[in-house]
């Protein structure tokens, strides 16, 4: 009994004097089956703790505990990245791991939920999906399959467009997502055309551009 936990690890020894210590008085009781002989924490019947060990003997490690989940918040951030996930015992998060996850970009510290947002300069800084925008545009012009939108304000448009001969070529009314829409348009011809977005119902012009499509 290396560790003195008073279980023996199966090592026998016979002799005609007990030994002043490391081995149990086996005569009295039969107490072999320590699983591991240098941890005192391990011993047949013990309970289990979360220390990596199989503090039980069962053949398990960290069993029969309650289960946490933590992210890597490898920035620093309080905010971790929910591909990076660590299941655990542990009642209180290692270092660099948290228990938020939902940071979009877990190498940059400004960047996580709820923070500040810097409009326009195409970073979704509060990671909400989508860049905060206080300027309307179109982008990106020239384009080949798809255009994307992004308006001021939250809003249901109308949006057309017109070819040179004034036919309309497209023609939807769409609700703004995060200030935003992506119009999808592979089957339009290279050529130049005018996008008209109006407000939905007829009401006033909110942008009228040229779009070039290569």
């Amino acid at each position: 009994d290396t560790d003195g936990d008073g279980y023996g690890d199966g090592t026998l020894l016979r002799a005609c004097q007990r030994p002043d210590a490391g081995f149990l008085a086996t005569e009295l009781i039969d107490t072999e089956g320590d699983c591991d002989n240098q941890q005192a924490a391990v011993a047949p019947g013990l309970p289990e703790l979360c220390d990596g060990l199989d503090n039980d003997c069962n053949g398990f490690i960290d069993d029969e505990l309650d289960r946490f989940s933590y992210f890597r918040d490898a920035d620093g951030d309080g905010y971790g990245d929910a591909r990076a996930k660590l299941d655990t015992c542990l009642s209180t998060p290692p270092a660099r791991f948290v228990a938020n996850a939902g940071d979009c970009d877990d190498s940059n510290s400004i960047i996580y939920p709820g923070a500040a947002e810097v409009a326009d300069n195409g970073i979704d800084e509060d990671c909400n999906g989508v860049d905060l925008f206080l300027v309307t545009k179109v982008f990106p012009n020239p384009f080949r399959e798809q255009v994307v939108l992004h308006f001021a304000q939250a809003a249901r448009v109308h949006i057309q467009l017109y070819d040179l001969q004034g036919r309309v070529v497209w023609d939807n009314e769409s609700l703004l997502i995060n200030n935003q829409i992506i119009l999808d348009l592979p089957s339009l011809h290279p050529g130049a055309y005018l996008l008209l977005v109006r407000e939905s119902g007829g009401g006033g012009v909110y942008l009228q551009q040229k779009l070039l499509r290569l």
